[in-house]
């Protein structure tokens, strides 16, 4: 039996004064309008079933191109949430190799805005599966 939905999205982080930081975007759409969130969505069959493919390919389009600095390169492992006969999605968490800004707009109607945030000081509105997948991938220390 195949799993109705299945899909990836892109964590990327920054080291920023012995801090960790997240690139999130504010949603403008559904699921979670308006709050913060990563560049992720459904996998499609151009994606051959490939999960980093399909990452790729939603952040692509939600970023359009990929701002300098965000080119995906070694991903690190992912979160995986996964529940049995219905929903299976992973988080890959991806270093930024250099310098951007702390904020700039969107040029994607799915989102308003892209900012980093810290885990210490998290929007009131950031979606809980970003949490989770963050507190995991902290866990293993990578």
């Amino acid at each position: 039996m195949a799993i109705p939905y299945r899909g990836a999205g892109l964590q990327f982080f920054r080291r920023s004064g012995g801090d960790v930081e997240l690139l999130l975007g504010c949603r403008t759409d559904h699921p979670f309008k308006d709050h913060w969130s990563v560049p992720g969505g459904k996998m499609s069959r151009l994606d051959g079933g490939n999960f980093w493919t399909c990452a790729l390919r939603e952040a692509q389009e939600e970023f359009g191109d990929f701002p300098p600095g965000l080119v995906p390169k070694n991903p690190v492992p992912f979160h995986r949430f996964y529940y049995p006969f219905f929903f299976e999605y992973r988080v890959y968490f991806l270093p930024v190799e250099r310098e951007l800004p702390d904020h700039w707009p969107s040029h994607n109607h799915e989102f308003s805005a892209w900012a980093w945030h810290s885990p210490r000081n998290w929007p009131e509105n950031i979606q809980p599966q970003i949490v989770t997948a963050y507190d995991s991938w902290r866990k293993r220390k990578l």
